[in-house]
This record gives structure tokens, C-alpha cells and sequence, in this order.
């Protein structure tokens, strides 16, 4: 069993956010269900097995979601011995899948291991802990170390604010995230209203319940070849998703009287969301442009955007996708201070 990641690697950074985090890792506690959701993953779910394996913790159970795969995944699950918690049934993607397989768990907690992710040693060791020292709160996200395109870096984020989640400023990891299982269970009333989109499910949780931000490091994320979000189109296909959970959360208003932002708001940092990832991964922001012009028609009249929209497109024509990203990094500042504005 060998970890991706290459430890002799890693930035001192990395090293220190590790150290830190095994620091107050407990050994043993309440039992803490680690969910791995999986659809045909035999490339890579051995990596995210192994490091379940590895875990320093002593009480767990293993809840592997298949979404009926239909390669050599039921296979490995066995090789194992993890098919005591094994299920295999259609689902909606893989959020979908980590609901059904959350109603079938009995642990205090519940840990998301994608098949394509890794929990470090420590991670399970580390939430018990975080749960002790914030015990008001009903989940807790961390840092996650990106490798496989590149030398290994951080994703630090940010202390969680639900305005800033609803502006699309941040996303936490999932495998980075801890739950109570009963942040879940009465996640449950919500299921019927929303797509089980993500960023949906981000903010339902971060209505009905306290978050906590802790900055160190518990899982790592590998980039493949087969990395959906790394695709150009990726972001686009979740236009139409994004903009109905918008409206509903608004419509809905479940923190009357706590959540500021507005309709217009969470419309104007969706297309910002979508353009800026587009940019970041293709090689031309060509196929961003009718994005760009729904953009200028939903900020029409802001001489400030009007100016940063314009620029943006005639840097697409010039072919810099640098300068593009640069200015998609300004947009976000603006609509940024926008919000805190009002």
C-alpha cells in the first residue's frame, strides 16, 4: 500500500498543515462512518481503499456506494473485506449516492472518501477532535492537498460564511468535510426542493447548521485524466442547476432576517464562476464568449463591469488566457465588494 503522495515532495508548507493536524488526532472514540461512493472505479479505487486502511483511528465502518458499475469493482471491494457495507444501486452522480449510502450508516460521524480521493492517516483521528473542541458545530471541513499534475500544493479555503458560499467564492472539499450524522438526517426535509447538486447541498446544510473551518491538511485529491471538473464544459453543464438553486434558496429564505445577498447577486457570481473555471481549463476562452455576453446583459448599466467585460473580450481575441483569468479575478472582486456593500 503506497500513498500517491510522495511526502519528499512536498513544500514545507504541506509538511508543517500535516504535523499540525497529526498533532491532535485522537486514536479511538465514537464510532465515524467513512462513505466511498464509486462508479466504475477500478482505476483508482484501490488508492482510496488503501488509505482507509491506513487510517490511525480504530473505530470505523466502511460504507462503499456503487453506482452500478459494471467493471471489476465489486471485485476489489471484496479483495478488501469491505462488502459487509456494500450496496449496489442506481443514483443521481455521486452526492446522490453519498445520501443513500448516509441513511445506512451508524456512526456518530460520517467521512466522504471519493474513490478517487485519499484520506491522510490522521483525518479520522483529527474530526473526533475538531468535534470536542467545536461542539456546537454540526460539521467541519479542512484543507486537502492537490497532486498528480504537478509538484503537490495546498488548497487552503477560507472560514465558512454562508453569503460568501452562496456568491460562489469558495467550495469546501468534500473529502476533506465531517459530519454528524444528524446534520444529514434532517438534511433529509430539504432533499425534495433541490437537484442534489453540490453547491445546492452546500447551502442547505449551511443554513441549518454551524460550520467550522479548521486550516489543516486530511485528505488528498489526485488529478487524472478522467477528472471531470479539469474538462472544458464542465462548469457550463451546471448552468441551469446553479441558477435554480439561486432562485429557490431565495424564494425559500430559510435565514430570514441573517442572509443578505440577493437573487441578482447569486446570478451575477454564477456566470463569474462558470467563465473564470472555463478559462482556467481551456486553452482559449473562446467557448466562454455567449457566457460572457448573458453576463454583460445581466450587469448591463455597471459602468464598472461594462469596462471588465469589455476587456475580457478582446483579451478572448488576442488569445490570452492568462490576461483572462487575471480579469476573471477582478470580477470576482468586484461582485465581492458588491455584496458586502449591501
Amino acid at each position: 500500500m503506497v500513498l500517491t503522495l510522495d511526502l519528499k515532495t512536498c513544500s514545507q508548507e504541506i509538511h508543517n498543515s500535516i504535523k499540525n493536524a497529526k498533532s491532535v488526532a485522537a486514536p479511538t472514540g465514537p464510532k465515524v462512518s467513512v462513505v466511498c461512493t464509486v462508479r466504475n472505479g477500478e482505476k483508482y479505487l484501490r488508492r482510496a481503499f488503501d488509505s482507509i486502511k491506513r487510517l490511525t483511528y480504530d473505530n470505523i465502518e466502511v460504507i462503499v456506494q456503487d453506482a452500478m458499475s459494471t467493471d471489476s469493482t465489486e471485485k476489489i471491494v471484496k479483495e478488501y473485506g469491505f462488502e459487509d457495507g456494500y450496496v449496489s444501486e442506481p443514483d443521481r452522480g455521486a452526492l446522490d449516492g453519498f445520501i443513500k449510502a448516509a441513511k445506512r450508516c451508524t456512526g456518530e460521524y460520517i467521512v466522504p472518501c471519493w474513490a478517487d480521493d485519499e484520506l491522510l492517516p490522521h483525518a479520522i483521528g483529527w474530526g473526533v477532535y475538531m468535534f470536542k473542541v467545536y461542539p456546537s458545530c454540526n460539521i467541519i471541513y479542512g484543507d486537502q492537498i492537490i497532486a498528480g499534475d504537478g509538484e503537490p500544493r495546498l488548497n487552503k479555503l477560507y472560514r465558512w460564511s454562508l453569503e460568501d458560499f452562496f456568491l460562489q467564492h469558495f467550495v469546501p472539499n468534500f473529502s476533506s468535510s465531517f459530519f454528524r450524522r444528524e446534520s444529514l438526517v434532517k438534511l433529509e426535509e430539504d432533499l425534495e426542493v433541490f437537484d442534489h447538486d453540490e453547491y445546492e447541498f452546500w447551502l442547505w446544510l449551511g443554513a441549518r447548521n454551524n460550520i467550522h473551518y479548521q486550516p489543516q491538511a486530511v485528505s488528498v485529491f489526485y488529478v487524472h485524466q478522467d477528472s471531470n471538473w479539469k474538462k472544458p464544459g464542465y462548469a457550463i453543464a451546471l448552468k441551469s442547476g446553479r441558477l435554480r438553486a439561486v432562485k429557490r434558496f431565495i424564494d425559500l429564505n430559510p435565514c430570514p432576517g441573517i442572509f443578505t445577498a440577493t437573487q441578482a447577486q447569486g446570478i451575477e457570481s454564477t456566470y463569474i464562476f462558470i467563465i473564470g473555471h472555463e478559462i482556467m481549463c481551456s486553452d482559449t476562452a473562446e467557448q466562454c464568449l455567449p457566457m460572457i455576453q448573458e453576463l454583460e446583459k445581466v450587469w448591463e448599466g455597471d459602468v464598472r463591469i461594462e469596462w471588465i467585460i469589455s476587456a475580457l473580450l478582446k483579451t478572448i481575441e488576442g488569445g490570452s488566457t492568462k490576461y483572462c483569468q487575471a480579469i476573471i479575478n477582478l470580477m470576482r472582486e468586484v461582485a465581492r465588494k458588491t455584496a458586502m456593500k449591501t
